[in-house]
This record gives C-alpha cells, sequence and structure tokens, in this order.
C-alpha cells in the first residue's frame, strides 16, 4: 500500500509519534540521508520511494548544508512535484557502474511518452550494463509496464507484486542517455 497524500509537515512527525511503521499499511521511516535515500528510491529501494521525497522537500534545510537543494510545489496528490539536486552529485552503484545522480524528481507527470515512474532521475551511459545488472526485462508483457524495461520490485511482505506491484523502470533515450526510476502502473 503506497502513502496517500499528507500535509507535508506532518511527514517527519508520523513516525515520531508511532503512526507510521512497519506493518501499519505506511512504510517505514526513512533515515534523513538524502544522496543515500534519493538513490535507493530510485530502484524501488528503502522503505518508500514517495515517502523519501517528501520527508527531502518537509524539512530541505536539513540537508541544504550537503550540496542537496530541494524544491517542492507545494501541492498534494497528483499535481506534487518534487525536484532534488546534487552538487556535488549523489551516486547510484549499479552492477560496478557509479552512476552520477545531479537531479532526482517526483512528480505524476510523464517524464515521456514510454516513461511513468514517479520517482526517477536521467542518466547518461551504456544502458545495457544498468538493464543486465538490475535484471531488468522488457516491458512490453506486462499490462502495468512503467516503462521499456522493467524489474518488479519485491517488497516485505508483498510476495509477488500483486496487481500493480512497484517496478523499476528504464527507458532509453537518445545521445547516450536514459531515464531510470521506480513507479507502478497507473489505474
Amino acid at each position: 500500500m503506497r502513502m496517500p497524500p499528507l500535509p507535508s509537515l506532518l511527514l517527519p512527525v508520523l513516525p515520531a509519534i508511532g503512526l507510521a511503521g512497519p506493518g501499519d499499511g505506511l512504510r517505514s521511516p526513512v533515515p534523513l540521508a538524502p544522496r543515500e535515500s534519493v538513490a535507493e528510491a530510485l530502484t524501488c529501494g528503502g522503505p518508500d520511494p514517495l515517502y523519501a521525497m517528501r520527508v527531502l522537500a518537509a524539512e530541505p534545510e536539513l540537508s541544504a548544508g550537503d550540496g542537496v537543494q530541494v524544491q517542492a510545489d507545494g501541492l498534494e496528490g497528483p499535481s506534487e512535484r518534487i525536484q532534488v539536486r546534487f552538487d556535488p552529485p549523489a551516486w547510484l552503484e549499479v552492477g560496478g557502474l557509479r552512476l552520477p545522480i545531479h537531479e532526482a524528481r517526483q512528480s505524476s507527470e510523464p517524464a515521456s511518452p514510454d516513461f511513468r515512474a514517479f520517482v526517477h532521475a536521467e542518466f547518461r551511459g551504456d544502458p545495457a550494463t544498468v538493464i543486465r545488472a538490475l535484471g531488468l526485462e522488457p516491458g512490453d508483457g506486462h499490462p502495468g509496464a512503467i516503462a521499456d524495461w522493467i524489474r518488479v520490485a519485491e517488497r516485505e511482505g508483498e510476495a509477488g507484486g500483486g496487481r500493480c506491484p512497484d517496478m523499476v523502470g528504464l527507458t532509453v533515450l537518445d545521445d547516450g542517455r536514459f531515464l531510470l526510476g521506480c513507479g507502478w502502473c497507473r489505474d
């Protein structure tokens, strides 16, 4: 179950007052380590990709000293947009590769017509190596595919992924670029 839209001021408070934790419908809180949290969110790792981004948006000043800039539009639900910029870049390690993350986004608006991850970043490099390392398969065989290449993300307590599971998705763009992120079907 994904976290419903909540007023951003409540996000850091929920775990502290015992309203968020394993098994309660909300995933476990993320520690405020922005670089690691965003890198994990891009591959559906960590407790909850949306929650990781929302925590950063709720408390941007806590990570500002680490070269992290967070912009949020203040909206909730399907119009919500969060952008996290890293200078120096954060790093996503995949199959022996270190991919620099300069910017990650959360948005319900598709980043491209065939890429519908909610949390994503754009990278340069060889997507074939990333596809192999992440065990991605062509998405055309899955009715809820979010990208050209996907892998259903297994979550603790979510055997089989259900009808609309979290997915890691990758779509190749042009000029040696690709989009990588985490999302789920939109029905």
